[in-house]
């Protein structure tokens, strides 16, 4: 039970957000490149989870892939979710201005005003969707001339059909007298439906009832006090904030019996009375077609702003029988409408995606997948690759075999529990992940989902068990321990009069300390002294280098961990001052930040590992039959300019058995 206790005493160290620090994948290479430099980055931002949402993400990429961007192969496509927090959405637009994307692409009208803001200098094109009212989202787009906005944006509106729906909603129930609406007045398209609501509720003879609510966790007081006050049924409009909470406005119009009519159709799944809306899914696809041209080489000054509404109607019959006042439907809009749910069940036309014949593994059913990650990096987007890589190799089809839904907290703790939560919510069937905080957090509140990670430094040190053999049973997956013994033969290899090697580490992280002595263990047993010095911060990096450098040691063999791979140059410029030869760990550190030599464990491998894993549990396999494995493949990197600059001289022999040279 020794690794329970150890459970609970990291899940209380990783509320007080010390766990940000054991991140597997280093922070340096958050704004790392594309490991296929030919990949165009794009990336999609979307501000809260939602059915709405997540079906314009698939039409964007349906979209992009219209144009000849698939995932993996001509594109590297990243998702970002604030989900709903204004701060967390403000931090990640000012990342994907700073970062290296290609183009952005923006789900919501908050997410439209928060990328706007980030990049009015237009650092990187962006294109929007799935705004209800881009002419008054302050984000400078003139509604007397579509053509007259700022060079660098582009999109489509798509403004709630509110006017139709109030006269659909007279047209059902024609004694209607009466309806509540709770909005939040710090959304731009919330307030421009309940403008047009006012006006053609006065047209109809209705009362229109208003309530502001400032955030999710109010939505159902909100709604109540409309009910108190005698709404005979609640609208609900292009309001963020009261969609996320749809199922809190569904429970309290039915504690009054009382209807629910949206401009959302997937709504109908939560139990509202009628939708009508946007087939957002077609929305998203019209987005994603213009983002391809853009990046195709269309200048987003040619782009006319318009709305587009592909219009869908969905019914629900049953809930329709069960409210106070008389609600009915003639056979004609049952006939025109796409879904329609009865006592006989649900019944849905013009499907986007119909399933294909399976010709891949066999599998009991569509999975729902959940692919959570911590941050961006170059590590996260290699195993990104090789997991999608394999799985298409072993004929998985996503839409047909599995769903997935991949999010990135940003670096943000609060953000990545907000995640695993949603993805609980969600009834995800099994969640992938990456690093050591996305492990912990998951571990804290998924006990029945199956769980696979890579990017992992040490899953049983993480709280996962008590070996790679014996530990939870929800739990498998890769882990990236670096090749410690590997690195000490290679430094031996290059300086065969070596005696001393040396590393930088973090004595208040974890990893860093766990790693620092697994070097150190390492170097002993090959006969070598061992020497590490601390550093707290990274103002200290620069004296601890050369702190390090005085101790005379033959070469700096430097661990992975978030403090030293930040400020990386500081060390090189040190092994450079003082002619001592630079090995790291990590491929970037040789490919980009002057370390002589890498032997790095291969991160796209190490996906393709994470999904052969998935695919065992997806095919049946209980994941406490998997024991935790270590990626199966290392590289060794050698960059000749970088040897040069600290004095090194590499054998033929390395250089034969090299994975990579850089010349």
């Amino acid at each position: 039970m020794w690794y329970v206790i150890k459970r609970l005493f990291l899940g209380f160290a990783l509320i007080l957000t010390t766990a940000a620090v054991l991140l597997a994948s280093d922070w340096r290479q958050h704004h790392a490149p594309s490991p296929k430099t030919n990949l165009k980055k794009v990336a999609l931002f979307s501000f809260t989870t939602s059915a709405l949402l997540e079906a314009g993400a698939e039409g964007v990429k349906a979209g992009l892939a219209k144009k000849g961007f698939t995932q993996g192969d001509t594109m590297q496509l990243t998702l970002f979710n604030a989900e709903g927090d204004l701060p967390t959405a403000t931090s990640i637009a000012k990342a994907i201005v700073d970062s290296n994307f290609d183009l952005v692409v923006s789900i919501s009208t908050p997410a439209l005003q928060t990328m706007a803001a980030a990049n009015q200098e237009g650092k990187l094109p962006h294109v929007f969707g799935m705004v209800t009212d881009p002419f008054h989202a302050g984000v400078g787009i003139n509604p007397d001339a579509p053509l007259d906005h700022p060079p660098h944006l582009a999109g489509i509106g798509t403004f709630q059909p509110v006017e139709k729906s109030f006269k659909l909603a007279k047209e059902l129930c024609p004694t209607l007298q009466t309806v509540g609406v709770a909005w939040n007045p710090g959304e731009t398209c919330s307030e421009a439906c309940t403008k047009h609501a006012r006006v053609i509720a006065k047209e109809l003879g209705i009362e229109l009832l208003e309530t502001h609510v400032e955030n999710t966790a109010g939505v159902y007081e909100a709604v109540s006090s409309l009910v108190a006050r005698g709404a005979q049924a609640i609208y609900v409009g292009g309001d963020n904030t009261v969609e996320t909470a749809i199922d809190s406005v569904v429970k309290a119009a039915r504690d009054g019996n009382i209807a629910v009519f949206s401009n959302t159709p997937s709504d109908l799944d939560h139990g509202t009375t009628f939708n009508l809306g946007a087939n957002y899914y077609r929305v998203g696809e019209e987005t994603g077609i213009l983002a391809g041209e853009i990046l195709q080489g269309r200048d987003p000054r040619s782009v006319t702003i318009q709305d587009v509404m592909p219009q869908k109607l969905t019914l629900n019959l049953t809930v329709m029988r069960n409210l106070h006042l008389p609600w009915n439907v003639s056979p004609a809009l049952v006939e025109s409408a796409d879904i329609v749910i009865d006592e006989k069940g649900r019944h849905e036309k013009n499907a986007i995606d119909t399933p294909e014949p399976s010709t891949g593994p066999q599998l009991s059913k569509k999975w729902n997948l959940h692919f959570l990650n911590y941050v961006e990096a170059s590590t996260v987007e290699e195993a990104h690759k090789g997991f999608f890589e394999q799985f298409e190799q072993d004929g998985l089809v996503e839409g047909r075999d599995y769903s997935l839904k991949m999010v990135n907290a940003q670096g943000d703790m609060a953000t990545l529990m907000m995640l695993v939560d949603a993805a609980a919510s969600a009834q995800a069937d099994m969640v992938l992940l990456t690093s050591t905080p996305t492990f912990q957090a998951a571990l804290q509140k998924l006990s029945d989902i199956p769980i696979v990670f890579t990017n992992v430094a040490n899953p049983v040190i993480a709280g996962g068990g008590e070996s790679n053999e014996n530990h939870l049973p929800n739990v498998a997956g890769v882990f990236t321990m670096s090749d410690f013994e590997g690195m000490i033969e290679v430094v031996q290899e290059c300086l065969p009069q070596a005696k001393k090697v040396g590393t930088l580490f973090v004595p208040a992280e974890v990893n860093s300390v766990y790693y620092k002595d697994a070097l150190m263990q390492a170097a002993q047993k090959a006969g070598l002294e061992g020497v590490s010095i601390g550093s707290a911060t990274s103002a200290d990096v620069a004296d601890s280098a050369l702190a390090l450098t005085s101790q005379n040691v033959d070469a700096i063999c430097q661990i992975s961990d978030n403090l030293h791979g930040a400020a990386f140059s500081s060390i090189v410029e040190a092994a450079r001052k003082s002619q001592t030869p630079l090995f790291a760990f990590v491929s970037g550190a040789a490919k980009k930040e002057g370390a002589a030599v890498a032997v790095a464990r291969d991160y796209t491998q190490g996906g393709r590992d994470m999904a052969e894993i998935a695919l065992r549990i997806m095919q049946g396999q209980p994941p406490s039959a998997l024991p935790f494995i270590p990626i199966s493949k290392t590289n060794i990197i050698i960059n000749k300019p970088n040897a040069r600059l600290c004095g090194l001289e590499l054998p033929a022999s390395l250089l034969q058995k090299a994975d990579e040279i850089i010349e």
